[in-house]
Parts: structure tokens; C-alpha cells; sequence
């Protein structure tokens, strides 16, 4: 019984990990990367440092360890703010805090360690740089903030990829597929050949309309930020002649948070058509209210440490 017993547990182990290795793969499509160069005062590469990324609002950190040429590389990181730190025996510890990562987004953040204690700690407070040096993919970001605070009617985030260079909108054509929200055409493209993903899933329907009883893009409590790629789509994209829009939802932080929301269209702050008003007619009553919320928080605190346990059980399985 004993030696049938090891060989499934090890089985099964090797398919929970290698449902990790999907997951990470699945992950590129919704995540960030932070790399950089450690260099010493001179300029010249340091490698061997020690490299922390923690995400600020969860907890989690991940470890790394510059290469011979002093850089170094975290990837599959989820969109938030970050702190990164850089340490060697010999020179004092660098900090960059501050940092925010969106999705999709290849952040560089260098570390230049000054000649001290490790002890002693610098510490610098900014943003990464904007400007994408790292990828020939063009690519718009939508971000939280625009999310949270931009009038939508009907809630339809599909009218913020508007707001977009080369994303104009086209309206819902006729046929058993046509669906009923608006479509938008990306740098010429017809309508029908966009891709909508939600978390690095398809989220396109058989009218080429994001997934919803309305055919409009709701979510707007849900939905983090999303990118609008135009060209230039890397490989871990599906393929798709026209935009790739990807959206990633709100995650849990180690604070309890949420939000509410009431929006109203009525007739009384409507002016008159026009040809109502060349027949003499009112215009018609509307009233329409929306309502809801969202609520969030921390399903296990500091989720670094369950992974961590969950590699320790992985290598003393193998």
C-alpha cells in the first residue's frame, strides 16, 4: 500500500503544480513586470544583490537576486503599489517606494547603492517612468482612477476605450449577431474583430460584445483597469485583427474596503427635442435609477506566506 500511495501523492502534486505553471502562464496577461539594474556609485554593475518587491496593499513580496550584468527581473506581479528594495553586504540599503504597476505594464526601476552599512537605508519615494522602453506594443491604459470617476451612462466602461487614440465608436449593426450595446472600431478594424478579456479570459460573445445581458462592458465596481492594445500585440495575446482590451478586476487587500454608487437620468434636467418642439409637443417623462456597491477584503492576510508554505510542501514532495 505504501509504495502505491507515494506515486499518487507525488501525481498529484505534479498536477497541482503543474495547474501553478498554467496559472503563471495564464497570469502574464493581467500582470505587470518591475526589472532594473543594481549599479555602485561609479556606474559599474553589482550583481548578487538582494532584490525584495512588496506590494504595499497586500503584503505579499517576492525575492530575487541580480544577475552578473546587476540586473534583475520580477514578472507576474499584480497590478498595484509597490516598494522595491536592493541589498549587498558593503553598501547601504536602497529603497523605492511609491512605485504604482498597472497591467500589462513593464516597470524599470534601477537601484544605485551607495558604499555604508546595510543598516543604513535610502530611501526614494516616485513613480516608475511612463514611457514603455521595454516592448514595441502600443498600448493605452485606463486606470482606476478614471474608472471610479468618469461619468458612464448605463455603467458601460466600453465608453472610456473611446477616450483612446485610433478607438472611434460604431454603432450596433443589424443581424442575429449584430448584439445591442455599442461597438468600437480600433485603427480601422472592423467591429466585429476585437477581443475583450477579463483576467486574461475571453470575455467576447458571438456579437463581438463583451459578455452581458445588455451587451455593454458593466463592471465598473468590479473592474480595476483595463488596457486598450492597439498594435504590435506581444505573444501571449490571442490573436485578434482589431483592439485587444483587457481588463483585471479589484483584488483584496489586508484592509476591509468598498464602494457605493446611485446614479439618475431624469426628463426634468433634459431639454426638448427638436422636433417635439416644432410640433408643440412636451417631451416625454423618463426617470431611471442605478444603485449598488462592492465590498472587499482580506480572505487570508498576507498571502505570501501561504504560497511560501505551498513551495516548501512542492520540494519536499520531489
Amino acid at each position: 500500500m505504501t509504495g502505491l500511495f507515494l506515486p499518487a501523492r507525488r501525481l498529484a502534486t505534479g498536477a497541482f503544480l503543474l495547474a501553478l505553471l498554467a496559472a503563471s502562464a495564464l497570469a502574464q496577461l493581467t500582470t505587470g513586470t518591475i526589472n532594473g539594474m543594481v549599479t555602485d556609485p561609479s556606474g559599474a554593475a553589482i550583481p548578487g544583490a538582494n532584490i525584495i518587491v512588496k506590494n504595499v496593499e497586500t503584503g505579499t513580496s517576492r525575492n530575487t537576486i541580480s544577475g552578473e550584468s546587476g540586473r534583475y527581473e520580477v514578472s507576474n506581479l499584480q497590478p498595484g503599489s509597490y516598494e522595491i528594495s536592493a541589498s549587498l553586504p558593503g553598501f547601504q540599503t536602497s529603497v523605492r517606494s511609491g512605485v504604482t504597476l498597472s497591467v500589462g505594464q513593464n516597470a524599470v526601476v534601477n537601484h544605485a547603492l551607495q558604499v555604508g552599512e546595510v543598516s543604513t537605508t535610502v530611501e526614494v519615494t516616485g513613480e516608475a517612468p511612463v514611457v514603455e522602453t521595454t516592448t514595441a506594443t502600443v498600448t493605452y491604459l485606463v486606470d482606476e482612477s478614471r474608472v471610479e470617476e468618469l461619468p458612464l451612462r448605463d455603467r458601460d466602461l466600453t465608453q472610456l476605450a473611446f477616450l483612446q487614440p485610433g478607438v472611434i465608436k460604431s454603432p450596433a449593426g443589424r443581424g442575429v449577431f449584430s448584439g445591442m450595446g455599442d461597438k468600437l472600431t480600433v485603427a480601422g478594424a472592423r467591429q466585429t474583430q476585437n477581443l475583450y478579456l477579463l483576467d486574461g479570459v475571453s470575455n467576447t460573445d458571438l456579437s463581438n460584445n463583451p459578455q452581458g445581458a445588455s451587451g455593454s462592458y458593466t463592471g465598473a465596481e468590479t473592474v480595476k483597469e483595463f488596457q486598450v492594445i492597439t498594435n504590435n500585440y506581444s505573444a501571449e495575446y490571442q490573436s485578434a485583427a482589431g483592439g485587444i482590451i483587457s481588463a483585471v478586476t479589484k483584488s483584496g487587500t489586508n484592509t476591509l474596503h468598498g464602494s457605493g454608487f446611485w446614479t439618475t437620468r431624469n426628463s426634468r434636467l433634459d431639454a426638448n427635442s427638436w422636433s417635439n418642439n416644432r410640433q408643440g409637443l412636451h417631451k416625454r417623462d423618463f426617470s431611471r435609477n442605478q444603485f449598488g456597491g462592492s465590498l472587499g477584503g482580506p480572505i487570508i492576510r498576507d498571502q505570501d506566506i501561504l504560497l511560501r508554505k505551498l513551495r516548501r510542501v512542492s520540494r519536499e514532495e520531489f
